[in-house]
């Protein structure tokens, strides 16, 4: 059944971003903690469907509070896919991007992109760069080497930034293949799946960081446990960095 195989390859994904990541994942974790212990935020990008890690990671219950969605509209899901597709590969769109965020020397920068073909997310991690932010691309490799970098540097996304992770996903991002399938022959997605658990998994990380250092992490905690509670707790956690969070 294509159910079963869909459920069995996802679990299998997992393990393996588990099994072949952690090193690179650690350090990047590493890099996070020594940013948010110093008063600064991670950042956070991603168009069309990677964009869905990115809004994963903000004001989540149980969440790393000083994870900074970078969020426009038009290159999410909502004013229509056709926009998302010509404005991802317009090279010189995220400059009016992140123009409109507060980005420091030192933080961190996350870009998820499936393939990392497209130009905006390469721009993103190399205007990072620039501004003296450390990047981390989570992507795949191996669908990069098979489809060609739309970037005038000729270059996908794995190839510019600081440090990357590995999402898993093969070409076209679909993992069960099966003959009586049109187009491809492939279908279930696999890409947004990791990429989710990536994130969390880097989060979970910081935490332990935290808690090694006897230091209470910057939690955001669910508003439907105790909404007063909660409340006072959050605007505890977030009462330092709130200015600089745009979407908050």
């Amino acid at each position: 059944m294509i159910a079963d195989r869909y459920h069995d390859g996802v679990v299998s994904a997992l393990q393996r971003v588990r099994e072949t990541q952690r090193e690179a994942m650690e350090r990047v974790a590493d890099r996070m903690a020594e940013v948010m212990m110093s008063g600064g935020l991670v950042h956070l990008f991603g168009s069309g469907h990677s964009h869905l890690p990115v809004e994963e990671a903000f004001f989540r219950s149980g969440g790393l509070a000083p994870m900074n969605p970078i969020l426009d509209p038009s290159l999410m899901l909502h004013e229509g896919i056709q926009k998302v597709v010509r404005l991802e590969r317009l090279e010189g769109y995220a400059e009016v991007v992140l123009r409109n965020y507060d980005l420091r020397e030192g933080e961190v920068m996350i870009v998820f992109s499936a393939s990392g073909k497209n130009p905006v997310p390469v721009d993103v991690a190399l205007l990072s760069k620039e501004l003296g932010l450390s990047t981390v691309g989570v992507t795949s490799v191996a669908y990069a080497r098979d489809t060609p970098p739309m970037h005038s540097s000729g270059r996908h996304l794995h190839e510019v930034v600081d440090a990357v992770i590995d999402s898993g996903a093969g070409f076209g991002d679909a993992i069960v293949r099966d003959e009586r399938l049109p187009g491809i022959g492939a279908v279930g997605p696999l890409a947004t799946i990791t990429s989710l658990y990536i994130v969390n998994e880097l989060e979970m990380m910081v935490v332990d960081r935290y808690l090694e250092r006897g230091l209470e992490p910057p939690l955001s905690v669910c508003m439907n446990t105790g909404e007063e509670a909660a409340a006072i707790h959050n605007e505890r956690t977030y009462s330092a960095i709130r200015t600089r969070m745009r979407h908050l």
